[in-house]
């Protein structure tokens, strides 16, 4: 593995110092699958030192359980076992708060969490070897290009190079968290989520967050960095197929619901004042089905054409499968969620409570500061359709029906930001897909702080209308719900990250 690195490396660096120098953006999309291929190569290199010490970790339990057999001990048995078949199921260590297993399977996380950080320790700083030869040699191209006049080839390399930067510097601060989890590791034995990396707190000045899920749903750690701007050109085709872009929401206060003289109001849009006293990140775009393929390996799609599917939304999805719950509890009783839902694998690979929004959060973001119907500032001329609609997004009067199986990207869904955003950046929030919030569905409180919706119910919040709605249920203020465990083509859901105070 060291080898095929260096080898990779010398290609990299090596390439840029002679007269082969590239010179064009085909050289460049070169440069970019020798970095990519290298990468995988790192990551599938490290699978089976995972296996290993997986299988380990379940034989030392295995072991200690043999061992509470022949004493006799039924509580430390059935806790052994019971720690075997979860162990086996999901993969990681127990990391809900107050957990006090016996001092037996203490002692066995222990030891997993060392050997786990010291080996995630040696792939990130392969990676970050690696992102290091490819940042230099992006470096060296852009100096050719610039001394050849070649500034639009030079400015693109430019922002290669940041964006690799970017993921550099993620690597080291995995890399810190890591020294950090190995040395707590050792004064403590009991662990917490072995898979979950704990990355740096966003600060007010990061505007942007992104997720590389490129490794796929092989790989242990999706990185995470945050951006103070978006790039110059624009988000790329990568933001919505490999990667997870959120954008930062600030605290705000904001009137949520309808006026009563606005064209298709309904009974349970009460306007009343909300405040959201924390910042929050939200999509940029919905999630599409090449992120779902990502992290749960699955194309659940109706809209699925090979052709066109990687950068349309998702969807049929249930909330189970976006989130789900865990231990029973369900949303607003607990924040947990499955660990294997979407959302589940996604926390465990990234360390970020990662969510659904509120309806309160989500109604913020479409509006972005708008108390108008739609976001681009104007109210809807008619329940079916409207002109001011049909610019920020897909929906029944300009979807083109149903299509067969999605190979026509006329018909259905839209590719995700395929018409205009709103004041705050974000695509989609009228049409394309219902999205999925937090809440079940009840009347509103008349004024609430941080509102998480009813306690319990039967049928959980959706919002923003889809490609099969009418202009009225595509309005900022329109409610609709359905079952949690129901699924449909017009259903999906976007991302959200709430910071901790």
């Amino acid at each position: 593995m060291k080898s095929a690195i260096c080898v990779l490396g010398l290609v990299l660096a090596g390439a840029a110092t002679t007269a082969l120098c590239p010179a064009n953006a085909a050289d460049l999309a070169s440069y970019q699958t020798i970095y990519q291929k290298g990468a995988d190569d790192v990551l599938s290199g490290y699978q089976d030192k995972f296996a290993k010490l997986q299988s380990i970790y379940l034989k030392a339990l295995e072991d200690q359980r043999q061992a509470a057999v022949q004493q006799g001990d039924l509580s430390k048995v059935k806790a052994l076992q019971a720690e075997i078949e979860r162990f086996q199921g999901a993969k990681t260590l127990p990391a809900e708060a107050g957990a006090d297993p016996i001092q037996e399977i203490k002692a066995c996380q222990a030891g997993y969490v060392k050997q786990y950080s010291k080996v995630e320790a040696e792939m990130i700083a392969a990676l970050g070897t690696l992102t290091g030869s490819y940042e230099q040699a992006l470096g060296r191209m852009q100096r050719e290009l610039v001394r050849a006049e070649k500034l639009e080839e030079a400015t693109a390399v430019d922002e290669e190079r940041k964006r690799v930067q970017a993921v550099r510097l993620g690597y080291a601060e995995r890399l810190a968290a890591l020294a950090g989890a190995s040395a707590a590791a050792t004064n403590a034995p009991v662990a917490t989520a072995a898979a979950a990396p704990a990355l740096k707190r966003p600060g007010k000045d990061d505007l942007f967050l992104v997720v590389d899920l490129s490794g796929g749903e092989r790989v242990n750690v999706y990185p995470v960095v945050f951006l103070a701007e978006a790039p110059k050109g624009g988000w790329g085709e990568e933001h919505k197929t490999d990667k997870l872009v959120l954008r930062r929401m600030n605290p705000v206060s904001f009137t949520m619901g309808s006026p009563d003289d606005e064209l298709g109001r309904g009974p349970d849009e009460n306007r009343h004042d909300v405040t959201l006293t924390r910042p929050f990140y939200i999509g940029v775009f919905e999630v599409t089905q090449r992120q779902w393929e990502r992290v749960t390996g699955d194309w659940p799609s109706l809209f699925g054409g090979p052709k066109y599917r990687n950068a349309r939304p998702v969807e049929n999805v249930s909330y189970s499968q976006v989130r789900g719950t865990r231990s029973g509890q369900e949303w607003p009783v607990t924040k947990d969620v499955d660990k294997n839902s979407f959302v589940g694998k996604l926390r465990a690979k990234t360390g970020k409570a990662f969510d659904l929004p509120t309806e309160a959060q989500w109604e913020c973001a479409c509006r972005a500061g708008v108390a108008r119907a739609i976001n681009s500032g104007s109210n809807i001329r008619s329940l079916e359709s409207d002109p001011a609609l049909a610019a920020v997004g897909r929906y029944k009067c300009n979807s083109g029906g149903f299509g067969v199986g999605g190979e026509d990207d006329t018909t259905g869904t839209a590719t995700v930001g395929s018409y205009r955003p709103n004041d705050a950046g974000l695509y989609d929030m009228h049409g394309n897909v219902w999205e999925w919030c937090l809440d079940w569905y009840g009347e509103y409180a008349e004024k609430e702080a941080d509102p998480a919706g009813p306690r319990s119910g039967s049928a959980r919040v959706m919002r923003g209308g889809s490609w099969r709605s009418d202009a009225n249920h595509c309005r900022s203020a329109n409610r609709h719900e359905m079952a949690p465990d129901d699924v449909n083509n017009h259903v999906g859901f976007r991302l959200v990250l709430t910071v901790d105070p």
